[in-house]
């Protein structure tokens, strides 16, 4: 039982733990925050971490002792002890998508704007991409071999989408004026939405667009 108020709860895929993010009573978005551990089946408070104060959001590893906490920071900890795994406070929020089986993910640095691919737990850089402007989105695809990332073009007045090989770091290809982008659940499809109203189905590994359709 908790009466502060509570920004986020996420289930852990064991479903044997509840995490929630509350903040503390009184206080508004810029307060401290801690994340709590109940046991799911008992309601019983196993666990309580305040040094990750803040407003944000939280998820679980899929291992399940592990959770991600993401605010004007990005850090793991153990859910069991608390101990700091890793942990960046030079990232924009929301560019931290993780690759399929979490060994990796894409990280943008504030200031220059450069994009990592970073290893984890370790925290080697895998692959430094060529983006030099804000990114707003990011999804691992065809195996986690390719990265899509939604960028500002240069003048800031459109949105891109640019697709990196994972390995080599090389540009792909590029789809213009981008509103939205999602991958299919096997991860080897891109369903682009561009400003034209158009839908496109696209192989992502290639590029090539399997078939588009108007949506107006």
């Amino acid at each position: 039982e908790t009466d502060a108020p509570v920004t986020d709860a996420e289930w852990s895929p064991n479903r044997r733990y509840i995490a929630v993010l509350q903040l503390e009573q009184g206080c508004d978005a810029d307060c401290a925050s801690g994340t709590v551990i109940f046991d799911a089946n008992t309601g019983q408070q196993i666990a309580s971490y305040t040094e990750y104060g803040g407003d944000g959001t939280m998820r679980w590893l899929p291992d399940s002792d592990q959770i991600i906490r993401m605010s004007n920071f990005m850090a793991v900890f153990d859910a069991d002890t608390g101990d700091t795994i890793y942990y960046s406070d030079t990232y924009l929020p929301r560019i931290n998508q993780w690759n399929s089986d979490y060994s990796a993910f894409a990280f943008q640095h504030t200031g220059d704007l450069t994009l990592e691919l970073v290893s984890y737990p370790s925290g080697e850089i895998i692959q430094t991409l060529p983006v030099t402007t804000r990114s707003y989105a990011t999804h691992w695809a065809n195996q986690d071999s390719v990265i899509a990332v939604l960028v500002d073009n240069q003048n800031a007045l459109a949105t891109h989408l640019n697709v990196y090989d994972v390995e080599t770091g090389e540009e792909l290809y590029t789809i213009e004026n981008v509103g939205i982008f999602e991958p299919s659940n096997d991860e080897l499809l891109l369903a682009v939405y561009t400003e034209d109203q158009q839908i496109h189905i696209v192989d992502a590994p290639t590029g090539d667009i399997l078939w588009s359709s108007s949506t107006v």
